[in-house]
């Protein structure tokens, strides 16, 4: 059977879920290394659009993915890719994509500062400077986005 992942529905209407959760009010919807694990033959778009649309407005939905640089830096990509390779030969699932690719997942949202950023940008303290870590630094990113 299939990871519930690719389900949303089953996510959705698990008992659990409508016990637990209340659809009225405000609710966090963190899908941190979830969709970089969805190929595209999988289409993680509509996956992450059916959860978000049952959110009520005001929640908000984190996102954290595997990037690839695309056209603007081509040696990062051409290491994203090879990353991308090893890691799918070796552990399983993993779908680096574009800034353009990640953030189509929050069509319909918005997004919230400082954007779709490297993680550790993403810091308690907003004066607070980032560690630039090694060449992955730029390869995991997040965002936050709130539903109107």
């Amino acid at each position: 059977m299939q990871h519930a992942s690719r389900y949303p529905e089953h996510v959705l209407n698990h008992p659990d879920v409508r016990r637990y959760f209340d659809f009225d009010r405000s609710i966090g919807l963190l899908l941190f290394a979830i969709l970089h694990h969805l190929g595209d033959d999988e289409d993680p778009k509509a996956v992450a659009a059916a959860l978000v649309d049952q959110l009520p407005s005001g929640s908000y939905v984190a996102i954290s993915h595997f990037r690839d640089p695309g056209e603007r830096d081509p040696e990062g990509s051409r290491k994203a890719h090879e990353v991308e390779r090893i890691f799918n030969e070796s552990l399983g699932t993993g779908r680096w994509r574009t800034d353009e690719e990640i953030l189509s997942f929050t069509e319909g949202l918005t997004l919230l500062e400082p954007g779709l950023v490297p993680l550790a940008e993403w810091r308690p303290e907003p004066d607070a400077p980032a560690t630039v870590q090694t060449d992955t630094y730029h390869t995991f990113v997040g965002l936050l986005a709130r539903k109107p």
